[in-house]
C-alpha cells in the first residue's frame, strides 16, 4: 500500500474500531489528502457504507475518537463521507525528526521490506547508428526507474543490450569488403556512414543482398574472418557509445547484445522442437501457441529474427535469477513484446515477470517527431549542443554546464507521461521560472548558500540536540510536501512512470522557494535560525533524492 505518512496505526485503528462497533469491517488506511485545503490525509472508508440505516452514529463515533486523538488537529467528515484530518503540528514535526541521524533515519524510511531482483533492459543501439533523440526517452526512463528502484532497496541491473548482430552487420562487412575500406583506417564516422549505405545498396542489388546473407551465415558459423572484421566494428562503435552516454551521464552495469546470446539460438531451437513447441511452416519455425498472426520464430532461410535472439537472452540471463525484467522500449513495439511474452510462457523459458515500459516519441514544435532543420535525424550530440547553446546566452557558469545539460534533457523528458508523445521546446525548458530543471536547480542552490553561509558563522545546529517545532503556515506546508517523497517514489514505481516523481520534486522545490522567500534566516536570532536551518537541510537532502531518483544531478551555481 502506497502512504504519505508512517506512523499513524493509531488513526487508522481509531476507525476500524468505531466500525467494529457497529457490527462492521472495514480496512481503514488514510492516504494523502487530494484537496490539502481541507485536510492532510483523509479515508474513503465510509463511501463504502453509505446505505446504513445507522451512518449519523457511525460518523459521530468517527469524529469522537479521531478529534481524542494526539495527533489530530481537526477531523471534519462532509457531505461527501470522505473521513479528513489535519495533523498536529508537533506529530508533524516528529515525522521529521527522531534522533540525530535524520537523515539515515529518512533513507532507511525508504527501503521496502521485501526486495527484489531485477532487471533493467534499456538503451539498446545499434552498433552502425549515431545515438539519436529516439534513444532519450529510453535512456532517461531506464535510469530513472533503475535508480527508484535502487533507493526502495531493490537488487538492481541494467543492460544496454546493442544491436551488433544478424544482418545489419552483415551489410556493414559486406560493403567493406566491397569497397576495400581499410579497418585500422576506420573511426565511428566511417560505420555511421557505412550503414545507411550498406542497407541502402542491399535494397537495390539482389546480388550484394546474398552476399551479406551469407556473411552473416558465416558469422553464425564463426568464421574468423569476418569475426575479426565485426569486432573491429564493434570496438569503434562500443568506444563512442560509451564515450557519448557517459557525457550525458548515463552507465550500464552490462553491456552485452544480441551477439551474446547467438550461441544459444541453435541449442535453444533444437530444444523446441524435440518439444514440440515450434512447427515448420513453409520453411519457417513458428511456435504452436494459437494466435493470429502465429508467431514466427524463425525465417524460412533458417535465420534468426528480433524474437528469436529476445528468447534465446532471456535463456542467457536465467543464471542471474531475476524476479523482474523490464523491457523500456517505444510503443511501436508492443506487439513484438507481446508475442515474446507469450512465447517465453509457452516455452517456459522462465518463472521471472516480465514487462514492457512502452513510451511515446519526442516532437518538435510542429507537433511531428523531432528532426534537425534539414530534416535529418536530430542527434543527441547535436541535441546536446542546441542546449548548451542557449545556456551559454542565460550565463551558465562553464563548471556547471554538463550537469545542467543534462538536468534539462533529463527533467523535460520525464515531466511527461511516459505513454504519451511531447513537444521537446528548448527556450520552455531552459526557462528559469517554469516548471524546468533550471528552477529546481536554483532553488537547491539558493538553500546550499544559505547552508554555507551559516557554516561560516559557525551557525550549524547541535544534532543532538534538534528539538524542531513548526511555526508557521509556510513550513507546515514544507513539512508535508517532504513527508509524500516515499508515497510518490513507490507511486512511480508501481506504474513505471516516473512523471509522477517528476512533478514531486518540481512541486517541493516551489515549497522550498516559498520557505527561503518567507524569512532570511541568517538574520534571526540563534535559535530561530537553527531550527530553520534544520528543515532548510531537511529539505535538501530530500530534494537530492528526488533529483537523484530521476537522474538529476544537483550542481553548485548558476
Amino acid at each position: 500500500m502506497i502512504l504519505m505518512l508512517k506512523n499513524i496505526n493509531n488513526l487508522n485503528n481509531a476507525v476500524k474500531d468505531a466500525f467494529k462497533e457497529y457490527g462492521l469491517d472495514c480496512d481503514a488506511m488514510f492516504l494523502h489528502s487530494q484537496y490539502p485545503e481541507l485536510s492532510d490525509i483523509q479515508c474513503n472508508e465510509l463511501l463504502k457504507n453509505r446505505g446504513i440505516d445507522s451512518l449519523d452514529l457511525l460518523i459521530n463515533l468517527i469524529l469522537r475518537k479521531l478529534n481524542d486523538l494526539e495527533e489530530v488537529k481537526k477531523c471534519v467528515i462532509n457531505n461527501d463521507l470522505f473521513i479528513n484530518v489535519s495533523i498536529t503540528n508537533e506529530f508533524l514535526a516528529k515525522q521529521l525528526v527522531d534522533s540525530s541521524e535524520w537523515a539515515k533515519t529518512f533513507d532507511d524510511s525508504l527501503k521496502n521490506s521485501s526486495t527484489k531482483n531485477i532487471l533493467f533492459d534499456y538503451g539498446g543501439p545499434n552498433i552502425g547508428k549515431a545515438l539519436h533523440v529516439g534513444h532519450l526517452r529510453s535512456l532517461s526512463i531506464g535510469r530513472s526507474l533503475y535508480r527508484m528502484n535502487e533507493l526502495v532497496g531493490n537488487s538492481v541491473t541494467s543492460d544496454i543490450h546493442l544491436g551488433d548482430w544478424g544482418m545489419p552487420v552483415a551489410y556493414m562487412i559486406a560493403l567493406i569488403e566491397k569497397d576495400e575500406i581499410i579497418l585500422e583506417n576506420m573511426n565511428y564516422e566511417d560505420i555511421e556512414k557505412i550503414y545507411p549505405e550498406a542497407v541502402a545498396f542491399a535494397e537495390d542489388n539482389k546480388t550484394f543482398y546474398e552476399v551479406a546473407k551469407n556473411i552473416a551465415f558465416e558469422l553464425n558459423k564463426g568464421n574468423q574472418k569476418y569475426t575479426d572484421i565485426w569486432k573491429n566494428i564493434l570496438s569503434i562503435s562500443t568506444k563512442y557509445i560509451r564515450g557519448t552516454l557517459t557525457n550525458l551521464g548515463h552507465s550500464f552495469d552490462e553491456w552485452k547484445g544480441e551477439s551474446d546470446a547467438n550461441k544459444i539460438i541453435d541449442p535453444m531451437i533444437a530444444k523446441l522442437l524435440k518439444q514440440e513447441k515450434v512447427i515448420k511452416n513453409e520453411g519457417a519455425l513458428v511456435a504452436c501457441i494459437d494466435v493470429n498472426p502465429p508467431i514466427i520464430i524463425t525465417k524460412s532461410d533458417g535465420s534468426s529474427l528480433y524474437i528469436t535472439t529476445d528468447l534465446a537472452t532471456v535463456i542467457e540471463r536465467e543464471e542471474s535469477k531475476f524476479d523482474e525484467v523490464i523491457y523500456v522500449v517505444d510503443n511501436r513495439q508492443k506487439k513484438h513484446f507481446e508475442q515474446l511474452f507469450q512465447c517465453i510462457e509457452y516455452f517456459n523459458l522462465s518463472k521471472a515477470e516480465f514487462k514492457h515500459v512502452g513510451f511515446g516519441t519526442i516532437n518538435g514544435k510542429d507537433g511531428k517527431p523531432l528532426k534537425t532543420r534539414d530534416g535529418g535525424v536530430y542527434k543527441l550530440d547535436d541535441l546536446y549542443k542546441d542546449i548548451e547553446k542557449e545556456l551559454i546566452s542565460h550565463g551558465t557558469p562553464k563548471d556547471s554546464m554538463n550537469t545542467s545539460v543534462n538536468n534539462i534533457l533529463t527533467f523535460s523528458d520525464l515531466l511527461t507521461n511516459r505513454k504519451t508523445d511531447y513537444k521537446f521546446d528548448i527556450e520552455k525548458f531552459t526557462d528559469t521560472t517554469g516548471k524546468t530543471a533550471i528552477y529546481i536547480e536554483y532553488a537547491y542552490v539558493r538553500g546550499s548558500k544559505v547552508l554555507k553561509d551559516a557554516e561560516e558563522v559557525n551557525w550549524n545546529e547541535n544534532n543532538e540536540t534538534i528539538k524542531f517545532k513548526i511555526t508557521n503556515p509556510v513550513e507546515r506546508e514544507l513539512v508535508i510536501e517532504i513527508l509524500k517523497f516515499k508515497y510518490y517514489l513507490d507511486l512511480s514505481i508501481l506504474n513505471n512512470e516516473p512523471h509522477h516523481i517528476a512533478d514531486y520534486t518540481y512541486s517541493l522545490a516551489k515549497k522550498l522557494n516559498a520557505f527561503y522567500e518567507d524569512e532570511k534566516i541568517l538574520n534571526l536570532e540563534y535559535e530561530k535560525a537553527t531550527q530553520k536551518l534544520f528543515l532548510l537541510r531537511y529539505t535538501l537532502h530530500v530534494l537530492s533524492k528526488g533529483m537523484y531518483a530521476l537522474g538529476m544531478n544537483p550542481v553548485e551555481k548558476l
